[in-house]
């Protein structure tokens, strides 16, 4: 997974050379889903590069 991410934080399918909101939306539920990221870690790291990008 940490190979197909890109330097802005978002997840590259595997045809792309770009990262895409819809498939990084997905492998973030996903982390939810299964447990690997809890909820806050998520929302803390969305809420940092949103704050980043001002």
């Amino acid at each position: 997974m940490i190979k197909i991410q890109r330097e802005d934080g978002g997840i590259r399918p595997f045809w792309s050379q770009e990262s895409d909101p819809l498939y990084t939306g997905l492998v973030l539920k996903i982390f939810l889903w299964v447990g690997a990221m809890e909820r806050e870690k998520i929302k803390s790291t969305i809420e940092k590069v949103a704050l980043d990008d001002r």
